[in-house]
């Protein structure tokens, strides 16, 4: 897992800093439960399931702002998630 800003961007403001969030992800069915602040997420996190494989799992990102938004405007973070073994692997 990984955060283009590592918090919210306000759109076209390089000079105000990203609003950091707490990022929780859980995935019942490969025993997921993990929250980290965005911006650790600068630098790719790995989360291991315990050799458990969901295919077709059911689960919940939540997104929580540490502090209020100080500005009007679009705010923009992009989180690149990739889960291993796919299965395209698999068919390979």
């Amino acid at each position: 897992m990984f955060s283009k800003n590592g918090g919210l961007k306000l759109d076209n403001r390089d000079d105000i800093p990203p609003f950091e969030y707490l990022f929780e992800i859980n995935v019942s069915k490969a025993n997921i439960h993990e929250e980290v602040k965005s911006i650790d997420l600068l630098s790719e996190k790995r989360f291991d399931s315990s050799g458990v494989i969901p295919f077709s799992a059911l689960g919940e990102i939540r997104i929580t702002l540490e502090d209020r938004l100080l500005y009007a405007g679009y705010y923009e973070d992009v989180i690149e998630i990739d889960v291993f073994p796919s299965i395209n692997s698999v068919i390979n």
